[in-house]
């Protein structure tokens, strides 16, 4: 395959492609995997693909991408994701993305993400558990704009780290935007944590409090409930 003509690959359809030693994969390059007909793409199977040369996989584009069959995407690893073309990644669909592995998934970066479809992007919400391995403005750009700032993008986790830094200072307004913490929601009237109610727990009344402790399977523990 190293020495393969790289304009021959357009005449392999999917059924030669299927049948493909798969530990003769590694000799595809870039320029070789460019030439093949995105007919023959649902050809390849996870165990080939997991034998691709990464670099090689710079030479897709994103109609070979959508022809993938999704059950072959776990073959693709972090590695491979790398070298991905950030234009080529429009092609994936909702169910290419699902079928990858999670660590794969955290090796798109930035630019790459902002060229998948909205449906891709909603596919790799399905998958991923949290989004800790996730770079911050990776997770900011697979988030609405409207959606809660919680556990990924704006974590508070993020919001702790800035309050306990070496300065000593809490966080500007600005910095908390770049944490993805809509500083909006700060500005709602009436919110009134750390005012005691009935209940003596700031800003819970004593009805809300109840009905929390009880789904937690916490009733009758009242105030000293952790």
């Amino acid at each position: 395959f190293t020495n393969f003509d790289p304009t021959a690959f357009a005449g392999f359809n999917a059924d030669q492609v299927t049948n493909f030693d798969p530990t003769a994969m590694g000799g595809f390059d870039a320029t070789q995997f460019a030439n093949f007909d995105p007919a023959a793409m649902p050809g390849f199977v996870a165990d080939q693909i997991a034998n691709f040369d990464p670099s090689a996989t710079a030479g897709f584009n994103a109609d070979q991408f959508a022809k993938f069959d999704p059950a072959a995407m776990v073959g693709f690893g972090a590695a491979h994701v790398e070298f991905f073309d950030a234009s080529a990644v429009a092609g994936f669909g909702r169910d290419h993305v699902t079928g990858m592995e999670l660590d794969a998934l955290a090796g798109f970066d930035l630019n790459q993400v902002q060229n998948l479809n909205a449906e891709a992007k909603h596919g790799i919400g399905d998958k991923v558990p949290e989004f800790d391995n996730f770079g911050l403005d990776v997770r900011k750009a697979l988030v609405d704009e409207l959606a809660l700032r919680l556990g990924g993008v704006g974590s508070f986790e993020d919001l702790l780290n800035q309050l306990t830094d070496n300065t000593g200072s809490p966080p500007t307004p600005e910095t908390l935007q770049v944490l993805g913490w809509d500083q909006s929601l700060g500005d709602i009237a009436g919110i009134g944590f750390g005012a005691p109610t009935d209940s003596g727990t700031p800003g819970v009344d004593s009805e809300a409090l109840a009905k929390a402790l009880e789904a937690f399977g916490l009733a009758g523990l009242g105030t000293n409930a952790p």
